[in-house]
């Protein structure tokens, strides 16, 4: 992706504000066709990709009418946009020859936020993902109507974790940075 964007794109992240605030702010600067909302992270946390110019240019916008933090991210790449329409057919190529087996426990869909166990639904999403915006917190809803209450986060940081324990009271969201891999082989066991 990273070569594909060698420059001029990125993502930013909007906190305190709803998809629907972020999406009236870009639409009413003209925006929609160089700014795309890209994950939804929860009610409140949303990110935002495109070209760096009016990437920047909505962030400020979106400072000004009332998010408590609007600023870039350390990415090179429009992710989970438009942009990414030809990363997004690659993928689904490479993905056709690699053996997807039937999930014995339920992918959380990223672009519908489903629960999903067919093989040629997962790879479709997988490479859907790459070019529309992620519904993290409506799968993580997903989940935790099913009954989950032990989310792990693999990721370097413990961002998705902490917006798991603001969203879910007696739900419990922890970090293999924060916690460490031992703990959290732990309380899986103890969960399970």
């Amino acid at each position: 992706m990273e070569s594909e964007f060698s420059s001029g794109f990125g993502m930013g992240a909007v906190n305190g504000m709803t998809e629907r605030h972020v999406q009236s702010i870009i639409s009413s600067l003209s925006l929609q066709e160089s700014v795309f909302i890209s994950n939804i992270n929860s009610n409140t946390q949303i990110t935002i990709s495109g070209t760096i110019q009016n990437v920047q240019k909505a962030l400020k916008a979106l400072s000004k009418a009332g998010a408590s933090s609007a600023k870039m991210l350390n990415v090179k790449v429009p992710s989970h946009s438009p942009f990414m329409e030809r990363i997004a057919e690659q993928m689904r190529l490479e993905l056709e020859k690699a053996s997807v087996q039937r999930a014995s426990i339920p992918y959380a869909a990223n672009v519908s936020a489903r629960a999903v166990t067919d093989p040629e639904k997962i790879r479709k999403d997988l490479s859907e993902s790459i070019k529309k915006p992620v519904r993290w917190h409506d799968a993580m809803c997903m989940y935790y109507e099913r009954g989950a209450r032990l989310f792990i986060e693999l990721s370097p940081r413990s961002v998705l974790s902490n917006i798991i324990n603001q969203t879910f009271t007696d739900a419990r969201g922890l970090s293999i940075q924060t916690q460490g891999a031992d703990n959290c082989l732990e309380l899986i066991k103890r969960y399970n």
